[in-house]
């Protein structure tokens, strides 16, 4: 009996460790990458198929999907839904990790479909409601949707908690102080 316990335990390990050597390679081969290329993201995309369960890689494809969306070619709307997807796999793995739902709001809000973002940024402000980044990233939701004054609410209390190292709620908060002191006119 102990013999096929033994046994048993080897097998696992020896697949275990099959798996974790495959990802590592897949890992450096996207670190070595140029930073969310094409080669970077497949890299990846082969690192998360050797091991499903990496939230953190699923995020990082998300991300360097969501970047390379965020340069305006052709292609852009495919690859905000494909980081859309991506986002997902990681929060489902991770449903503690607010990040993700972060990044999926703002893919949302860049193919203009800001009511859908919306709940994405509560949750994950609700899963992280002490962070001065959490603050900003809501602070830049209501930037999208001009509601000025939740924005600038929401910077403020973002560089209470962090007003060093702060670049969004800093730049951000000087956007919206201007578009409250100099609002539209009415159309």
């Amino acid at each position: 009996m102990r013999a096929l316990v033994l046994g048993g335990g080897i097998f696992f390990l020896g697949k275990l460790t099959l798996v974790h050597s495959a990802e590592a390679r897949w890992l450096a081969r996207a670190a070595s990458a140029p930073a969310n290329s094409a080669s970077y993201v497949d890299a990846l995309q082969k690192a998360f198929a050797a091991d499903s369960k990496n939230f953190d890689t699923a995020y990082s494809i998300g991300e360097a999907l969501r970047l390379q969306s965020w340069q305006g070619g052709e292609d852009f709307r495919q690859l905000a839904e494909d980081a859309i997807q991506w986002f997902q796999r990681a929060a489902s793995l991770n449903p503690y990790d607010p990040y993700p739902l972060m990044r999926q709001g703002m893919c949302l809000h860049w193919l203009g479909r800001h009511k859908e973002a919306a709940p994405l940024f509560e949750k994950a402000f609700s899963l992280d409601p002490h962070s001065y980044y959490a603050h900003a990233h809501l602070g830049w939701h209501h930037t999208q949707l001009k509601d000025w004054e939740k924005a600038k609410e929401c910077f403020q209390t973002s560089l209470a908690l962090n007003s060093t190292h702060n670049p969004i709620a800093t730049s951000y908060l000087k956007i919206v102080e201007q578009k409250l002191a100099n609002p539209d006119p009415a159309p």
